[in-house]
């Protein structure tokens, strides 16, 4: 019964390696799309974080518990780019920190 299973296998030698070849470019290529996709998703997300308006508010605290005077549930999130009440900082009034 062996020997049926070795022959079998012989026979078909040449066609493991192509599969293998096959199997593992398709792995590289999989991993390249995974890579390109994450990157790309990545500088999306990045130039909607930095639409973000709040730390040039006037109304911006810069502290943990309390970030924003007006809007406080919605300061720094994707919310506050559309915020009605933003106020850019002057050079002389809330310009210092």
């Amino acid at each position: 019964m062996f020997t049926y299973l070795y022959a079998i296998f012989e026979a078909l030698k040449p066609l493991w390696s192509l599969l293998g070849m096959a199997f593992a470019w398709g792995f590289a290529l999989l991993l390249g799309w995974s890579l390109l996709s994450a990157i790309r998703d990545a500088i999306a997300r990045s130039r909607t974080m930095h639409r973000i308006p709040c730390t040039n508010c006037l109304y911006f605290t810069h502290s943990s518990v309390l970030k924003c005077t007006v809007k406080p549930a919605i300061a720094t999130t994707e919310a506050a780019i559309a915020c009605s009440d933003y106020s850019p900082q002057s050079g002389t009034y809330g310009g210092t920190r």
